[in-house]
């Protein structure tokens, strides 16, 4: 008997503006759409600015993903949002020290 294990990886695309009202709506949908994926990329080399507030929703739905055992990885970021992340303490927490600008 052969058992394999299969990696799912799900892939989340940002562009524009994060803010609350752009990021909450993504997110609720993602963690319902992960269901069985082990790891998240994130793409959000053309967001062109991030809020305080979408930041932190951000911020909740990375650690999220965290508590469910999902690996997240940045594939690209923004300069808009790295420094905006960097501003708010929350780069190292959204692991944004490892993205690609």
């Amino acid at each position: 008997m052969d058992i394999s294990t299969r990696r799912h990886r799900f892939e989340l695309v940002l562009s524009g503006a994060v803010t609350a009202e752009t990021i909450r709506p993504i997110t609720r949908c993602s963690l319902q759409l992960l269901d069985g994926s082990d790891t998240c990329i994130i793409r959000a080399g053309d967001v062109t600015r991030m809020d305080a507030v979408g930041a932190h929703l951000l911020h909740a739905f990375v650690s999220e993903l965290a508590d469910r055992g999902v690996t997240v990885r940045w594939v690209a970021a923004s300069r808009s949002l790295i420094t905006a992340a960097r501003t708010l303490g929350l780069e190292a927490q959204l692991g944004l020290s490892y993205a690609v600008p």
